[in-house]
């Protein structure tokens, strides 16, 4: 019998609580400089990175396919300009993602393959815990 991660333990609730555990480690390694850049204040530019390494973690780091998921949903205060300009910054902007946020990603990754496999709610949390113990 083949069962959906929803019937094993409530996906909303695992999301939230990793989230609670990467929040606090991408508002710490966003540096001041890019939120004076941006205009946006630290907890919303730590949203959209959030955003961003979600996109990221759910397309295996495949930075065009992630781009196609957030392209139709851009920020036009970020994007501003035509969709071909933008598509190429925002491709830029989760290429650097990937570097600067590489155990957030690698995090948020673990949960989604995790939740795939049907590992325990324990194991998921406890497995995102240790893969961001070097930034904590």
């Amino acid at each position: 019998m083949n069962y959906h991660y929803d019937q094993v333990y409530p996906y909303e609730l695992l999301l939230k609580e990793v989230k609670n555990l990467l929040f606090p480690t991408i508002l710490n390694s966003i540096d001041q400089a890019d939120v004076e850049k941006t205009g946006f204040r630290k907890q919303d530019l730590a949203e959209i990175i959030y955003t961003q390494i979600t996109a990221l973690g759910y397309n295996n780091k495949d930075v065009y396919a992630a781009l196609n998921d957030l392209l139709p949903m851009r920020n036009p205060i970020i994007y501003p300009g035509p969709i071909e300009t933008e598509a190429a910054n925002m491709a830029m902007h989760l290429d650097l993602i990937c570097n600067d946020f590489e155990h957030q990603l690698n995090a948020f990754q673990i949960l989604h393959q995790m939740t795939q496999d049907l590992k325990s709610y324990d194991e998921v949390i406890s497995s995102v815990k240790m893969n961001l113990l070097p930034i904590q």
